[in-house]
């Protein structure tokens, strides 16, 4: 985008997140992680990236992606009677979260667009001097490869951008610990167990399903 707009920029700073053009127009970045970010201005669009993985909650949720849209953001667009583009993958099917309420929910009077990785022609990007017919065909292995070494749930919610509702999902599914189809019998002697624990406390003990085997 910045050699895009190079002929029209007039200044720019980092620290202030702000470009500004010689057409009289400026872009303004804001984090999603500032709860007032853009309070008191005025824009005709807002473009919101990776709205999926921001805070979830309802908008009476201090930081909340869905408290900043309301309080903060939707705000800025009465002016001009703005538009706002929300960009994201998926991110599960969680209630609270903002992505996925503005994309199912028609209250928030947003309309979908729905693309996948398979949809954009351009990837995987052309090596410099590959034949068109041989990128082709490099294509159509790459996406097959993407579908066949992939859980089928990761691929259907990070490459077919679906709604994927990982609730109940065993992090192991049962065959992962079978040898040929057949449980591994148990050991007559162990000399010693090795275990490696991650604990999800982190987000409230009722949310804890560490467990050793």
């Amino acid at each position: 985008m910045g050699n895009l707009l190079r002929p029209i920029l007039d200044t720019s700073s980092k620290g202030s997140a702000v470009m500004r053009f010689i057409t009289g127009g400026r872009l303004d970045f804001w984090t999603l992680e500032n709860p007032i970010a853009g309070r008191g201005r005025r824009y005709h669009r807002v473009v919101i990236d990776e709205a999926a993985f921001a805070k979830d909650g309802d908008n009476k949720t201090d930081g909340s992606m869905m408290e900043l849209w309301e309080k903060a953001i939707k705000p800025t667009l009465y002016d001009y009677s703005g538009q706002a583009f929300v960009c994201s993958n998926s991110a599960g099917t969680k209630a609270d979260n903002f992505f996925y309420n503005i994309c199912t929910d028609p209250q928030y009077g947003f309309h979908e667009y729905h693309a996948t990785t398979l949809d954009n022609p351009t990837l995987p990007k052309r090596m410099p001097g590959e034949a068109a017919e041989a990128w082709m065909d490099r294509r159509r292995r790459t996406l097959a490869d993407i579908k066949n070494d992939n859980d089928p749930l990761v691929y259907a919610q990070e490459y077919l951008a679906e709604f994927v509702d990982w609730a109940g999902v065993a992090f192991f599914s049962p065959d992962k610990w079978m040898l040929d189809g057949t449980p591994v019998a148990t050991p007559q002697r162990c000399d010693g167990v090795f275990a490696v624990i991650d604990t999800a406390i982190k987000t409230g003990y009722e949310h804890d399903g560490t467990a050793v085997v």
